[in-house]
């Protein structure tokens, strides 16, 4: 299970919100939530956002997504 399929499911946020509060579609929503896709930071930002304001909490794209940064170099 991924990060934000564990985030949704515990804060009991319906996908549907979240597409609609995020702006992603449904499809990409889907994949990103079976871990088959990676989100750009932008879009990682954007879904972060979306689940701070369903949920009323503080939501950083790390609770989310396994976010690479681009500086550090892979060991």
């Amino acid at each position: 299970m991924t990060k934000l399929e564990r985030f949704l499911r515990s804060n009991r946020v319906p996908p549907m919100a979240l597409v609609r509060e995020s702006g992603v579609s449904r499809r990409y929503l889907f994949y990103l939530r079976l871990g088959k896709s990676q989100p750009s930071l932008s879009y990682a930002k954007a879904v972060a956002r979306a689940c701070s304001a369903l949920t009323g909490e503080s939501v950083d794209p790390e609770d989310l997504f396994a976010i690479r940064d681009p500086r550090r170099k892979a060991s």
